[in-house]
Order: C-alpha cells, then sequence, then structure tokens
C-alpha cells in the first residue's frame, strides 16, 4: 500500500524544475542587470513552456493563462524583445515586439519599441506607422512624438517633423536639437 501511494504522487511533485514564473522573473532580473544573452533565454524557455501546452483541456495551461494571460506571454515577448533590441539583434526585437502586439493590440510600448528599432535600422515609414499607433492608444505621452519627429525628419518631411517636435515639447520632452534649424 505505502508503494501505490509513493507512485500516485510521484508525479505530483516536481523536483528541481524551473517554472515559468521563475523564468519569466529571472528574465526580467537578467535584463535589469544587463545580461541580455541570460533574459533572452530565460524568456525563450517561458514562452515555450506556455506555448507548449494543449491549449484545450489542459489544467496547466489554464492555471498558466488565468495567472498570467495573454499580457504575461505579450509582455514575456516584449521584454525579449527589448533583450534582442540591446544586443543589436533587430529583426528578432521587431518579430518579438509584432508578437506582443499581436497578443496585445494596444501594447503602446511594444508599438513604441518596434518603431525605435525600425528608425534604427532606417525603415522610416514603419517607424512612423507604429509611433502612430502609439499615439492614438495614449495621445498623452510624449516619447512617440518624440520619435515621430525623427523619422519624420529623416523623410525629409519638415513640416511634420515640426509638428511633432512641438507636440512632444509640449508634453514634456525637450525639443529635438536636430530638426530646430527646419523648424525656424
Amino acid at each position: 500500500m505505502k508503494k501505490l501511494i509513493l507512485l500516485i504522487f510521484i508525479p505530483l511533485v516536481s523536483f528541481g524544475q524551473i517554472t515559468a514564473k521563475e523564468y519569466y522573473l529571472n528574465g526580467n532580473e537578467k535584463i535589469k542587470n544587463g545580461d541580455y544573452e541570460g533574459a533572452i533565454n530565460d524568456f525563450s524557455s517561458y514562452l515555450k513552456i506556455m506555448n507548449d501546452k494543449d491549449k484545450e483541456g489542459d489544467y496547466t495551461w489554464d492555471l498558466l493563462t488565468a495567472v498570467y494571460g495573454k499580457e504575461g506571454v505579450a509582455s514575456a515577448y516584449y521584454n525579449r524583445g527589448l533583450a534582442k533590441d540591446n544586443l543589436s539583434l533587430f529583426e528578432g526585437a521587431i518579430a518579438d515586439y509584432t508578437l506582443a502586439i499581436k497578443l496585445n493590440n494596444s501594447y503602446t510600448n511594444a508599438y513604441i519599441n518596434r518603431a525605435v528599432v525600425n528608425h534604427k535600422i532606417e525603415n522610416f515609414n514603419a517607424a512612423i506607422n507604429d509611433f502612430t499607433k502609439a499615439i492614438k492608444i495614449n495621445p498623452n505621452i510624449p516619447q512617440p512624438y518624440w520619435g515621430r519627429s525623427l523619422s519624420k525628419y529623416y523623410l525629409s518631411d519638415f513640416k511634420g517633423a515640426c509638428e511633432d517636435a512641438r507636440k512632444s515639447e509640449i508634453l514634456g520632452l525637450p525639443f529635438p536639437e536636430m530638426i530646430e534649424d527646419a523648424c525656424k
């Protein structure tokens, strides 16, 4: 009888396994400490656990989504994108920000960061589109206006660049120095 009870309870106990939550928290800590490769690995492990679950009828999946929800998975993609961006893995960062947005289409910071990466790789039209989406979600933050002003400047849309720069300044960011002459 003792053996039977032991066999029943062994599958319920996990020895030494890291949980999805621990991978997520470790990834966040590694980003704070500048260990971007470690963060990518931890967020990838978290996402593997979350994405490998049978989403229909799997109690574990239901419990994880109840605790972390789509926003938790979106946040993991966003944070992994941040780590990739810091390592200049721009295409991977864009892909992760896109997945975060797919899960949460009002994720303002994901739009802003994807726009910034697109700006870095001189994909200014895509950057402008994402800055514009961020502005539609939250028109009261200055960063997307500021970033969009720079992207417009590089596309020689000086009037639009000046309008956005002025709006970002009203909302609290300094006027971008590089476009001051174009706005006089």
